[in-house]
């Protein structure tokens, strides 16, 4: 049970994502194409979370999920700076 709902998680935010690419045609859209690759980011998260969850406790994908979800914070926060500036 717990694997559906990181799947689902995944899909939510692969349609957020690509919902922000829609609307981020242009060239002053910036903050909306970081955004978007924030949520492929945690849409990348959740699918290493599923596979951890599949996988049970031989293999350990909790650290490259982890590393990824870290990226994409640093991603979003370094896009809200730089548009804050």
């Amino acid at each position: 049970m717990p694997g559906l709902a990181f799947l689902l998680c995944m899909v939510t935010s692969l349609v957020s994502a690509l919902l922000l690419l829609r609307a981020a045609r242009g060239p002053t859209r910036r903050l909306l194409l970081w955004s978007a690759a924030f949520f492929i980011g945690m849409a990348l998260n959740n699918l290493l979370l599923f596979i951890d969850v599949m996988t049970g406790p031989n293999v350990d994908w909790l650290t490259p999920a982890n590393i990824v979800t870290a990226l994409s914070l640093a991603g979003l926060m370094y896009a809200l700076i730089w548009e804050a500036t």
